[in-house]
């Protein structure tokens, strides 16, 4: 056995080697970090795609609202072309000059809702397969580092049709004369097509068509 034992002997013997339980700490230690990174990355990525779809909406809410407004301010002053504002109101005077009566005329006020009404549903009709292109810069407000021309197309379609209703008010100023006012309350929704989403929204205005001081 001694024999056996010498230098020149002892790389033939064979030995049995024993792994220590604290070898395996290290693999499982870098499994656990690489765990813990790829959960962090997707709850990243995640948060910055809530983040870039809600920049989306909001963007995309501004254009849509703003080229409905456009079109409602377009068939407002188609009509007031077609129907001045000094037909919305009947007035009788006397002889010396003064107002003996004041009637609104509601076929006039009719006619003019109905042709607003019409416009309206007709502009935003002819829109609604335009392609509004959202650039990634206006969504991101960051300009570096992002190439010119990356856009994102939405669409705008009406949900429904427009609602125009008159409203024929008479007011007194603060020099105690009698004034009257036509306002047009326009409604409507819409619906904005997204790249995988759409969102609604409701447009409410009320426009001051025509104020006419009476006495």
């Amino acid at each position: 056995m001694r024999r056996c034992m010498e230098p020149r002997y002892v790389p033939y013997l064979r030995t049995r080697y024993h792994r220590s339980c604290n070898a395996y700490f290290p693999r499982f230690s870098v499994i656990t970090r690489l765990f813990a990174f790829i959960v962090c990355f997707i709850a990243f990525i995640s948060s910055a795609a809530v983040k870039f779809y809600k920049a989306l909406e909001n963007a995309g809410s501004e254009k849509a609202i703003r080229l409905v407004n456009e079109c409602i301010d377009n068939s407002i002053m188609s009509a007031s072309a077609k129907y001045p504002a000094d037909g919305f109101l009947q007035l009788e005077r006397t002889n010396k000059g003064g107002v003996a009566s004041i009637k609104t005329s509601a076929i006039y006020i009719n006619n003019y809702t109905a042709y607003v009404c019409n416009n309206i549903n007709e502009e935003i009709s002819k829109k609604q397969n335009r392609r509004i292109e959202i650039s990634i810069q206006e969504i991101t407000g960051r300009s570096f580092l992002i190439p010119h021309g990356l856009s994102i197309p939405i669409k705008v379609e009406p949900v429904g049709t427009a609602t125009v209703k008159p409203e024929s008010v008479f007011e007194c100023n603060e020099m105690d004369k009698t004034v009257h006012r036509l306002n047009m309350k326009v409604n409507i929704r819409i619906k904005i097509l997204f790249p995988l989403l759409y969102k609604e929204e409701e447009i409410t205005r009320d426009i001051l068509i025509s104020e006419i001081i009476v006495v």
